[in-house]
């Protein structure tokens, strides 16, 4: 982890953030927090984050709506989000993901488990410029309307670009490599925690679940096997 890498919080909650701003201060990362949705959506002109911590329930401007202007900027589409939520609320977490989210922590959390959250999405966001994908003899695959180019993490179906987060390119990505087999969620963590050891059987079963939704009418094309796992078609 570089000692540059600046983290922006976004968090109304004063308590909360300086708790946070204390732990990732330690960890050597140079932190800003804004304390409403309108303020860390103005900071992140100014301090251009690696990455931001945006907590969903905020005044001025909520941390959904901080995220959709984000994600429809050319110059912060690609800033990693980690969204911050209670547990209760999975229709946020779902439509967060879908605005292009990268990851999210539910209320309460560990700080150790949020530093290791940070430090895989910013690993992630590195590789994407940098990997190819491991035993793979191409970084391009096809599928019946489906292309995927993963140096660049890049989707195209039926033609049309779609933007995934990175979790959701790696689930696609080894489903469309290997169509019709059934991927257990175990499987899936076992390949997604090489590349962060903090993702859940949860997050496996979110992040399908919004992949599927942006993916339209061909989402259906991702089985659910019951007791099994998932397959594409």
């Amino acid at each position: 982890m570089n000692a540059a890498e600046k983290i922006l919080i976004v968090e109304d909650d004063a308590a909360i953030a300086e708790i946070l701003r204390n732990r990732l201060s330690r960890e050597g990362f140079e932190v800003q927090w804004a304390a409403d949705g309108k303020m860390g959506y103005e900071a992140v002109q100014t301090f251009h984050p690696s990455l931001i911590l945006l907590d969903l329930t905020m005044p001025q401007m909520n941390g959904i709506e901080v995220c959709r202007r984000l994600r429809e900027k050319e110059d912060t589409r690609q800033i990693p989000i980690i969204m911050v939520t209670a547990n209760s609320e999975d229709a946020d977490i779902t439509i967060g993901l879908e605005l292009g989210a990268d990851d999210y922590v539910a209320k309460p959390f560990s700080l150790r488990q949020l530093v290791a959250r940070i430090r895989a999405v910013l690993r992630r966001a590195v590789n994407t410029e940098t990997l190819s994908p491991a035993g793979a003899s191409s970084d391009s695959i096809q599928l019946s309307g489906i292309e995927m180019n993963y140096a660049k993490r890049e989707l195209k179906l039926n033609g049309e670009n779609i933007t995934l987060t990175l979790t959701e390119f790696e689930l696609l990505w080894n489903m469309v490599k290997d169509p019709g087999k059934i991927f257990s969620r175990e499987e899936f963590l076992e390949r997604l925690q090489k590349q962060d050891g903090s993702i859940t059987k949860r997050n496996i079963d979110v992040h399908v679940m919004t992949l599927r939704k942006k993916m339209g009418e061909d989402g259906s094309r991702i089985s659910t096997v019951r007791g099994l796992g998932y397959k594409i078609r």
